[in-house]
């Protein structure tokens, strides 16, 4: 689905899929389009229309984000890369070295392509990273983006709010941004819950599950979860959730291995995450044949009675 080609991103064009097949990586693509275009300031005040990759690669010196991006993603995309479209808002302090060219509002684009190494996406920005003189951003993106929509599947749309415009008020802006007069103090509070049953039955699994609530303003990192039992095994396991977000959860299941048919016991099992710590008693109880439904024991016994009739018949070699 990202490596098919779109208008603006000629994927097939010969000139784009011979340039990709020597550049190969998204380091070298991202290198290559810092290096060809050039950013053309009188463009974003003559609002002329999106040239696309291969224009703008024929012809590299009139090109604002829209084409840094799109020959990014093209290139990429030819090299069967993964490439998408980010538009979004950026801060800078300084426009001429971090312009923002995204139709009449204070919008950027920028692209990002699938790394298969670490499985994931990864956001680039050759545009400032052509015009700030060296930047490096394309091994370490900083945290001044922030995407509205995101461009995969066709390129020009979805449409980023403060792209809808008005006829006879496209000048007027749409996008306001203000900032807080005072960072806001991370919060980490979590907790958890144990899904279990009071009783078991012995010879069958004996499994439950922990739920990890992020119930903080910020990022809980990954826990490490223990979970204690005298008599199950195995006694002591640990399991490792991974990052959670911010108001979100995660769920993990455990396991013991199955006691013997005729064992009866309480165990306690005890869960710790972080500081905090939880007891539950678990019950297990014998194999009780009358509480097993009739259907599933004429089963079982049938089932034991051609295990009976199959060994004596290999044992005499007739039946």
């Amino acid at each position: 689905m990202y490596t098919k080609p779109q208008k603006y991103w000629e994927t097939n064009s010969t000139e784009i899929k011979k340039l990709a097949k020597q550049l190969g990586t998204p380091a070298a693509i991202y290198k290559f389009v810092i290096g060809h275009l050039s950013y053309d300031f009188s463009r974003v005040s003559n609002n002329q229309p999106r040239r696309g990759a291969l224009q703008v690669l024929k012809d590299p010196s009139s090109a604002v984000c829209l084409e840094f991006t799109d020959l990014f993603i093209a290139l990429a995309r030819s090299a069967g890369i993964p490439a998408r479209e980010i538009n979004g808002f950026a801060y800078t302090q300084n426009s001429k070295q971090q312009p923002l060219s995204e139709k009449n509002d204070v919008l950027h684009s920028w692209p990002e392509y699938y790394d298969f190494d670490v499985g994931t996406w990864i956001m680039v920005d050759p545009t400032w990273g052509g015009t700030t003189g060296g930047v490096d951003y394309f091994n370490l993106l900083d945290f001044d983006h922030i995407a509205f929509v995101i461009k995969g599947t066709d390129s020009q749309y979805p449409v980023p709010a403060g792209g809808y415009k008005i006829n006879g008020k496209e000048q007027k802006k749409d996008i306001k941004i203000d900032f807080a007069k005072s960072a806001i103090a991370p919060l980490l509070p979590f907790s958890f819950i144990t899904q279990t049953k009071n009783s078991y039955m012995a010879g069958f699994p004996i499994s439950g599950d922990i739920t990890i609530y992020n119930s903080g303003n910020s990022m809980l990192s990954g826990q490490t979860v223990l979970l204690q039992v005298s008599n199950l095994k195995p006694t002591q396991q640990t399991i490792i959730f991974p990052d959670i977000p911010p108001y979100g959860h995660k769920t993990i299941p455990f396991s013991y291995k199955s006691p013997v048919f005729l064992t009866k016991l309480t165990d306690i099992l005890t869960i710790s995450v972080g500081n905090k710590k939880a007891t539950y008693q678990m019950h297990i109880q014998p194999f009780d044949i009358s509480s097993v439904p009739i259907y599933i024991t004429g089963g079982i016994i049938s089932v034991i009675s051609l295990i009976i009739i199959f060994t004596i018949t290999r044992r005499t070699g007739r039946i």
